[in-house]
């Protein structure tokens, strides 16, 4: 960020780089390593995600990690990390990542394994943007281009013509004309189940009313499943007819 107005003035960063070196070594040193996917980093318009393999191990929770609580997964690891990583202390990482910047949340995800951790950016910096048209607003949190008043009218179905996705959109639809869970979505695309493209390919049709959680009470029950409405039935055929 430039905090002069000088061209040349040194800038800033919006997030100190204290946070990712400790968010960093954490990953390394309390990942998984029994699982072969990588350490993986999300950049977003609004935040950028760590996603590390395997979740917390013993009885470490997301709220104790906050408070400085480590029981290392990797022993042999952790006693030499210190001789080949920057080393501030056992326990006193996210402490000082969350010191340096209040920002930050994490996620044991029990249905991906893995833990993420989210670095958000200020609101400030990302939610004051131009009007797309008319009643539409320009919104980055869940990579979505546009929203529109909530109350249904007859121009709906136009609006959503501007921005509906001709392949992943209406795979989804139609796959989904029974309750299907997440991993059953995702398999259909060919792609995996992590956060990432979970909000890129269902999040949008839920925020627009074409799909529904079959729990709705429950979003993150391992038996949630997925289902097309009225409406994204409504989509789906319209486009059909057009094409032929």
């Amino acid at each position: 960020m430039q905090v002069e107005e000088d061209f040349n003035s040194i800038a800033r960063l919006e997030i100190p780089i204290e946070v990712f070196i400790e968010i960093g070594i954490n990953a390394l040193l309390h990942r998984d390593y029994y699982q072969t996917s990588p350490i993986r980093v999300f950049i977003f318009d609004d935040r950028v995600e760590i996603h590390s393999p395997g979740i917390l191990p013993h009885a470490v929770t997301e709220q104790s990690i906050k408070e400085g609580i480590s029981h290392p997964r990797n022993e042999l690891l952790f006693n030499n990390a210190r001789f080949i990583l920057p080393y501030t202390g056992v326990g006193s990482g996210v402490v000082r990542a969350l010191n340096s910047y209040d920002n930050i949340s994490f996620e044991n995800n029990l249905v991906t394994e893995e833990f993420v951790t989210t670095i958000r950016r200020l609101e400030s910096n990302y939610d004051t943007l131009p009007s797309a048209q008319g009643n539409a607003q320009i919104i980055n949190t869940n990579n979505i281009q546009s929203v529109y008043d909530s109350d249904y009218d007859s121009d709906y179905d136009n609006d959503y013509d501007n921005d509906y996705d001709g392949n992943h959109d209406k795979q989804i639809l139609a796959f989904a004309s029974v309750p299907k869970s997440r991993k059953e979505i995702m398999d259909l695309l060919g792609l995996g189940t992590h956060t990432d493209n979970y909000e890129r390919h269902i999040t949008p049709l839920l925020q627009k009313g074409l799909l529904a959680m079959t729990l709705p009470d429950k979003p993150k029950s391992k038996h949630q499943k997925y289902v097309t409405t009225e409406k994204g039935k409504r989509i789906l055929n319209k486009n059909g007819e057009q094409k032929k």
